[in-house]
């Protein structure tokens, strides 16, 4: 099976790879020129103590230095107790892999790390390529595909980050869903969910699907029968949610320390509907591109959100629901703090993407000089430790 799939698609598979490299082949040469930024390295990097060398420090930048810490040392073994409370905001799948491949590797912690995100990456946009085809021609899934490998946020698919491993698992579930098979899509959706905390999200597109394939009359048993794997998404969150309060002994565990760790908390439409007019009052006194507030994170959003109605209109009712969702999300949270990388795994969105590019050459120019230029940009920014996203 494995071998038909990479015949089919042997062309695709290779030019994402070598795109991947070449991507990573531009950063390792450009590397030299630019100089490191040892504040942010020093109030960020301890996290992880087998950073030492100059490939574990680039390419496990501030978030990527917490899984790494978490595979090698689990949630409870970190210097302070405010680290370890912190420690749990990052969900346990990709440790989990991280740890199980180790070995592989000669132990090496890292190199598991970047070698799930990377085969991630493929498969992910393996898996786009296969999403787009239900609804595009061949052309225009290509471009979707395109614009994945040279999206601003690219370097986040490269590094010791979720997002490959959660674009993979999501699309794996959303393909299959689309399939009419509810199985695979749960088990894919709950593995989502316990990747990072957009995977309880999927619950909204897996529900739609089902609804409008299995909503009728006739087929009602059978819906009933499926409306486990349905909703596996909330199991996988409520997996990840029990283990903290079994470790912790607080049934708000989660939900505390994210708000006291890290800022983040619970909120609804209307917050994020007054966090966005805030922002955008202040647009023209923030940086381009900074820690917590940045131009670029806005204007992405503003992009994103004229880009929903198109999806609606174009595509599944599903697909712009967890487009929307995607959005307002961390939102809610109350930051606009890593959008850019948020959003990255809005697959709708790329879809759109390739059916604009594909209709207006000049468009799809523009549109690859300033992915690739901001994808580069932002990439060369993470490798020397200042902020990327």
């Amino acid at each position: 099976m494995i071998r038909n799939l990479f015949l089919e698609h042997k062309r695709l598979i290779i030019t994402v790879v070598v795109m991947k490299i070449a991507f990573a082949v531009i950063l390792v040469a450009t590397y030299p020129f630019v100089p490191f930024s040892e504040f942010d390295y020093a109030f960020n990097g301890y996290h992880y103590s087998g950073a030492r060398d100059i490939l574990s420090r680039s390419l496990a930048a501030y978030d990527g230095q917490w899984y790494l810490h978490i595979a090698q040392n689990g949630y409870q073994n970190f210097p302070t107790d405010t680290l370890q409370k912190q420690s749990y905001a990052f969900f346990p799948l990709y440790p989990i892999l991280i740890a199980l491949f180790a070995p592989l590797f000669d132990g090496s912690f890292l190199f598991a790390a970047l070698t799930i995100t990377f085969v991630c990456a493929v498969i992910g946009a393996l898996l786009l390529y296969r999403v787009a085809l239900l609804d595009l021609p061949k052309k225009e899934s290509r471009r979707a595909v395109w614009y994945f490998l040279l999206f601003p946020a690219a370097i986040f698919f490269t590094a010791t980050y979720t997002e490959a491993l959660f674009f993979a698992l999501s699309l794996a579930s959303i393909h299959s869903a689309r399939l009419a098979r509810f199985g695979p899509a749960g088990l894919w959706a709950y593995c989502a969910a316990l990747t990072r905390p957009q995977g309880i999200l999927l619950l909204f597109p897996l529900a739609i699907e089902w609804w409008q394939q299995y909503g009728s009359t006739q087929r009602r048993e059978k819906a009933i029968k499926k409306l486990p794997l349905v909703v596996s998404p909330l199991f996988g969150f409520a997996t990840y949610y029990m283990y903290v309060y079994l470790s912790t002994g607080n049934p708000f565990a989660y939900v505390q320390y994210n708000s006291d760790g890290w800022g983040r908390h619970i909120g609804s439409p209307i917050d994020a509907i007054m966090l966005m007019w805030e922002r955008f009052g202040q647009f023209f006194s923030i940086p381009f591109h900074s820690f917590h507030y940045s131009q670029l994170d806005l204007m992405i959003i503003l992009v994103f959100l004229v880009m929903l109605i198109p999806i609606a209109r174009r595509f599944r009712i599903s697909y712009a629901a967890y487009a929307i969702l995607l959005i307002a999300f961390p939102l809610m949270s109350g930051s606009t703090m890593s959008m850019t990388r948020y959003v990255a795994v809005s697959f709708p969105h790329l879809l759109l993407l390739g059916v604009f590019s594909t209709r207006w050459r000049a468009a799809h120019v523009a549109l690859t000089a300033l992915s690739l230029s901001l994808a580069l940009i932002l990439g060369i920014r993470f490798v020397h430790w200042y902020w990327a996203g």
